[in-house]
């Protein structure tokens, strides 16, 4: 990756871009194009890859989550798996179908019948005491929000654990959330008609407001020292 394209320079070229945008409160995406090799290959003294940065107002997501079940929808061992890409025809096309059948997204099997995420989303159920979530191998993204929550949910006082998860362990959970950077925990009140969750659960409440609280303290401004 470029300098110019290190962490902190990305960070503020989306801060100036936002502001430029009066997107105060918004989303943002941000996209890296490569340059080199592939049959789209630039010459001359392109850069290594280029930056692309685009803001939005904010989606309003609805409070309860209705998901339709997709088998054979992600492929689990292809070398792309998890990666974030811009190639999102297929899942673009699944949610679109979806809210053609009243859904609000779509959750996604693997090749192996594993569940693996939503079209933009992770997912979690909720068994007793513990939260399951699906492991990477999967084929799911390792989301940011995903990320934060492995070290939230412990703090709430549940056990979070990754594992293979089936439509059998659907029916045996009592609660289901999925989380992103935009819809960061939100509660599922059914799956396709056969599965269906009373909502908005405790756990998923309790981990909701611990998530909430983490981001607040995480944005909170840091007291510049007291002089002596």
């Amino acid at each position: 990756m470029n300098l110019c394209h290190e962490q902190e320079a990305v960070r503020r070229a989306v801060a100036r871009l936002a502001e430029a945008n009066d997107r105060l409160e918004g989303m943002a995406r941000v996209s890296f194009v490569k340059n080199s090799g592939g049959l789209w290959a630039q010459v001359g003294n392109r850069p290594e890859t280029d930056l692309l940065i685009f803001t939005r107002e904010l989606v309003q997501w609805p409070a309860i989550h209705r998901l339709k079940l997709q088998p054979h929808a992600v492929y689990s061992a292809t070398r792309l798996a998890g990666v974030k890409m811009l190639s999102w025809a297929q899942n673009a096309a699944l949610l679109e179908q979806a809210h053609t059948e009243g859904f609000d997204d779509v959750l996604l099997l693997n090749e192996r019948g594993h569940i693996a995420e939503c079209t933009s989303a992770n997912v979690f159920l909720v068994r007793g005491d513990q939260v399951l979530t699906p492991p990477l191998s999967s084929g799911c993204l390792p989301g940011v929000t995903r990320d934060v929550l492995h070290e939230v949910v412990p703090q709430a006082g549940f056990e979070l654990r990754e594992e293979n998860l089936t439509q059998e362990d659907l029916s045996s959970a009592v609660e289901v959330f999925i989380s992103s950077t935009t819809r960061e925990v939100a509660a599922v009140g059914s799956i396709d008609s056969q599965w269906v969750y009373d909502t908005p659960g405790k756990i998923t409440m309790t981990i909701e407001a611990a998530f909430r609280e983490y981001v607040r303290n995480h944005l909170r401004p840091s007291q510049p020292p007291v002089a002596a």
